[in-house]
């Protein structure tokens, strides 16, 4: 089963059973899909490939990251907060496991150890690794590493 398909059945789930934080996620999602598609001009061609929606699942979850620290710490809107934190917990299910520190640390040296990089190469370096794991590693600790390990 493919990623949109997954998404619409788990929405028809969550609208049958009235989940209503689960059927927000998903319609975002959906939503974000259904404008890439019209800017792409696909709307009758057809869909996008399983890692374009996928792109799309991690354009909304950074959405709700945003919101989520827009939020965070502002008196009267708790109750929007938790909100928020339940449909991203929705919207994180579709996305691939997010590497460990440690993953990532071993990826890097696994991936300088025959190179010759420098520390201005470090753009290319990170741009290679998000390429080979794409939305499966954190861009600020990716960033962190890569500058302590080249010279």
């Amino acid at each position: 089963m493919s990623l949109k398909e997954r998404v619409k059945a788990d929405l028809n789930q969550a609208v049958k059973a009235g989940n209503g934080p689960k059927k927000t996620a998903l319609r975002d999602i959906i939503s974000k899909v259904q404008t890439a598609q019209t800017a792409d001009g696909r709307k009758a061609t057809g869909d996008l490939s399983d890692s374009e929606y996928l792109a799309c699942v991690a354009k909304v979850d950074n959405e709700y990251r945003q919101s989520i620290d827009s939020f965070t710490g502002k008196p009267g809107y708790e109750a929007r907060l938790l909100e928020l934190q339940e449909e991203r917990i929705f919207v994180e299910a579709y996305l691939p496991k997010k590497m460990t520190e440690a993953e990532i640390n071993n990826t890097v040296v696994d991936f300088l150890k025959d190179t010759s990089f420098v520390k201005k190469d470090m753009g290319i370096v990170i741009k290679a690794l998000n390429a080979k794991f794409p939305n499966q590693i954190d861009g600020k600790t990716l960033a962190s590493i890569v500058g302590k390990k080249l010279i």
